[in-house]
């Protein structure tokens, strides 16, 4: 079980290093180094998202990549909102076959 927990912890240390390494040089990154910023940074745990955001040096550069990417990040509402409504309009259907039985 320890084996696991620092097997996670240095996974997640990475992707904090990885994330720093390319947020100092933000904008000027090759499209390989954005792409990997943009799966970098939604992966990252809360905690090291806001060791980011607090720390001056990145939080400049991260409101800007926000600013600029937000799109790519987020989950599109569409999905969200299928995903959250098909299992609800599911159990209304069973719901109403069983009484109406």
């Amino acid at each position: 079980m320890t084996t696991q927990f620092y097997s996670w912890m240095q996974e997640s240390s990475r992707k904090l290093f990885d994330a720093e390494a390319l947020l100092t040089r933000y904008p000027r990154l090759e499209s390989h180094e954005l792409s990997r910023l943009i799966e970098t940074l939604p992966a990252l745990s809360s905690i090291d998202r806001a060791v980011l955001t607090a720390d001056d040096q990145f939080s400049e550069k991260l409101s800007h990549f926000y600013r600029d990417h937000h799109r790519m990040i987020e989950a599109p509402m569409l999905s969200l909102l299928m995903f959250a409504l098909l299992p609800l309009l599911a159990a209304s259907v069973i719901l109403w076959w069983m009484t109406a039985g």
